[in-house]
């Protein structure tokens, strides 16, 4: 993952992260498409030597880490989307915090 955040952040352009519209959401689904594209193509090049393949695998096993990464994913996006946090006491009581979520908005 550290990899391909790093090829991510080569392509990415400066200027956008000071971006009002830019998210965490939109930040995450673009690496995890970056991500995918990788995983695709069963090529992940070294950072540093780039001729070295990280990612020398089948494609049944490009098959299964694509399904891990998709599932992983959806939920990473969901926490981002609307995070919860439970808290469940020792005698069993439940206890629920809600976080929710609000979007950036430049102030005129």
């Amino acid at each position: 993952m550290k990899t391909a955040f790093y090829w991510w952040m080569e392509e990415q352009d400066p200027s956008q992260w000071e971006a009002a519209h830019l998210t965490s959401e939109n930040i995450l689904d673009s690496l995890i498409q970056k991500l995918m594209i990788f995983i695709k193509t069963g090529n992940l090049p070294h950072y540093f030597i780039p001729a070295v393949n990280l990612l020398p695998i089948s494609a049944f096993q490009r098959f299964r880490l694509l399904t891990n990464v998709t599932l992983a994913s959806k939920t990473w996006l969901r926490k981002i989307r609307k995070p919860t946090v439970t808290i469940n006491s020792a005698q069993g009581a439940n206890f629920s915090i809600e976080y929710k979520r609000q979007d950036l908005q430049t102030k005129a």
